[in-house]
């Protein structure tokens, strides 16, 4: 007998906290965002960014008539993931918060708090790979950091203290820019947004860029815009191919500024050079989505279904199969 689930009553609340701006989502059983807002960020409080978020999420939950199930939230922060804490976040100057519990006791119900390129590996993974037991997938984001995350059968390789995949501070570059660490040369230093940015404005001191967009935007007719977004997009094909050389993903995948128009073109050219008996892939998400929400809203997905009523443990690996499970069993009780 087929057996479906109602989407149109439960839903998960997902968080994204990014480096300047916070975007909350509810998504459905079936893992479709309904609603989505995009806040800017204004405190490194937690409790105040706690506060705002529960607001926000009752105040959606009550529009939609939803009942809420579960509540994630993914940040680029070393996490205990058992626990909900953050460790540690630099830009945040976090150590030891315990973010999950501050959401649950806001919201009453249970509260994940993950990594985002962890959680970003899991949700292409899940949405678009429905891999065997021995596969893999490897996601490496390229944003304000550089993140890196390796899913073998559906489950995450986190490493002893949860730092598995923080390329940021991975030395690249001897010659390159001071780093905020102290070093010099660093991936981030070297390959991220924000390096490119401090780059682009020590060459055009007198034009304001706000953003990788708006630089991409002025490269079709500034000739040394595009030299150098070339370079760069060429040193992430390098950095690719040295990671799936070491990994060897049945899959590989990459996000961020880097994926844009033609520029994408030239990773694959680098990458192609160095390493030529795979392809890049892209994240495909739901137009207007940010793709770290996604990722969010799998794990959340995850905490509310029970492993024990999988119908046939042996092959269904990812929550990509969700909606042919036979019910509902929320693994979280509160009095």
């Amino acid at each position: 007998m087929p057996i479906a689930l109602n989407p149109s009553i439960y839903c998960v609340a997902a968080i994204h906290l990014g480096a300047l701006w916070i975007d909350i989502g509810l998504i459905n059983l079936q893992g479709q965002v309904f609603v989505h807002t995009r806040h800017n960020r204004t405190t490194t409080s937690p409790e105040t960014i706690v506060d705002f978020i529960a607001e926000q999420i009752t105040k959606s939950v009550v529009q939609y008539e939803r009942i809420l199930l579960a509540v994630s939230i993914t940040l680029n922060a070393q996490v205990n993931s058992k626990q909900s804490v953050v460790i540690g976040h630099n830009m945040f100057d976090w150590h030891g918060v315990p973010l999950g519990l501050l959401l649950e006791q806001k919201l009453k119900v249970r509260a994940i708090v993950d990594t985002n390129v962890y959680a970003m590996a899991l949700a292409e993974y899940t949405y678009h790979h429905p891999l065997s037991t021995n596969d893999s997938l490897l996601l490496v984001n390229i944003g304000s950091t550089i993140g890196m995350g390796l899913v073998v059968d559906s489950d995450i390789v986190r490493g002893s203290t949860g730092l598995a995949g923080f390329l940021e501070h991975s030395p690249w570059q001897d010659s390159g820019p001071m780093c905020s660490c102290g070093l010099r040369g660093c991936m981030t230093s070297v390959l991220s947004d924000r390096a490119l940015l401090e780059e682009v404005r020590r060459m055009r001191p007198q034009s304001k860029f706000s953003s990788i967009e708006s630089i991409i935007e002025l490269s079709s007719s500034d000739a040394g815009l595009r030299e150098i977004l070339y370079y760069r997009a060429a040193k992430v094909g390098e950095l690719l191919a040295m990671l799936a050389s070491i990994y060897n993903p049945a899959h590989l995948v990459l996000s961020g500024s880097v994926t844009l128009t033609e520029y994408f073109d030239k990773v694959k050219e680098s990458f192609t050079r160095h390493k030529g008996d795979m392809d890049i892939e892209t994240p495909t998400s739901e137009p207007g989505i940010p793709f770290p929400l996604l990722g969010a809203g799998i794990v959340g997905l995850g905490a509310v279904f029970s492993p024990d009523l999988l119908l046939n443990p042996g092959k269904l690996n990812s929550y990509a199969e969700i909606s042919f499970m036979p019910t509902l069993v929320p693994q979280y009780e509160t009095d």
